[in-house]
């Protein structure tokens, strides 16, 4: 039995280099220049971005940059982060970790007295309305929806709003996936965006324990009311 297990472990090892150089080539494949993506409108400056490459490893010749990669990881050093400039990669997962456990006692010590209780008095109450009227079903399955356009005069007048709260932040377009009305809205011929002025100043987990400065949330609430001004006047966003 013993020897079984030293075999498995042993055979993880090649499994686990395999997974290191995957995951150090991909971030090193992927087109664009992470440096140029975190400086943002400031990435002309090439002495912050020299110096930001030297702080991330990234003026070292490749080998150098993996031989550094696989040395933190031996010691549990991930490297910093590149969505949260200068913050390391393994703070940013503690963050999230130190979350986790609450959320899933919370939702485990709700879920599953509750889930006990109406399984049970269903049960007992076959085929009559305290049966059926617990079942859940799916009706019909997730819409895909078009993406809403992103026309120059509705770019324009957020470019503007955001200048006139955070004078140098740039506006960076994205799209993500979600499961919101949003879907519902686009498949109605509304087009939905969504706009953030709230800045954090470290890293929250969703849900549990958010929180803003005052001065961050008067700052998101003054940003949206000049953007809903400047979207509404202009018939064309």
């Amino acid at each position: 039995m013993l020897s079984y297990a030293l075999r498995r472990l042993l055979g993880l090892v090649p499994v686990l280099m395999a997974v290191i150089l995957l995951t150090f080539a991909t971030n090193h494949l992927t087109p664009g220049d992470p440096v140029a993506t975190m400086l943002g409108d400031q990435s002309a400056n090439k002495v912050l971005a020299a110096k930001l490459r030297a702080e991330y490893g990234l003026d070292q010749s490749l080998w150098q940059q993996f031989s550094s990669y696989v040395s933190g990881l031996a010691v549990g050093d991930f490297g910093l982060s590149y969505r949260f400039v200068g913050v390391k990669v393994t703070e940013v997962i503690w963050d999230g970790l130190k979350i986790s456990p609450v959320l899933a006692l919370a939702g485990t010590a709700v879920a599953v007295p509750l889930g006990l209780i109406v399984g049970v008095f269903a049960a007992l109450r076959r085929n009559t309305i305290a049966d059926t009227g617990v079942k859940v079903s799916t009706q019909r399955g997730a819409n895909d929806s078009p993406p809403s356009p992103l026309t120059p005069a509705l770019v324009a007048a957020i470019e503007a709003a955001s200048q006139e709260v955070f004078p140098g932040i740039p506006v960076v377009p994205t799209m993500s996936t979600g499961a919101t009305d949003g879907r519902i809205l686009r498949n109605a011929g509304i087009p939905v965006y969504g706009v953030s002025g709230l800045f954090y100043d470290t890293p929250n987990a969703h849900g549990m324990n958010e929180h803003v400065s005052a001065k961050a949330f008067y700052d998101g609430l003054e940003f949206m009311y000049r953007l809903v001004k400047k979207v509404t006047a202009s018939p064309g966003t």
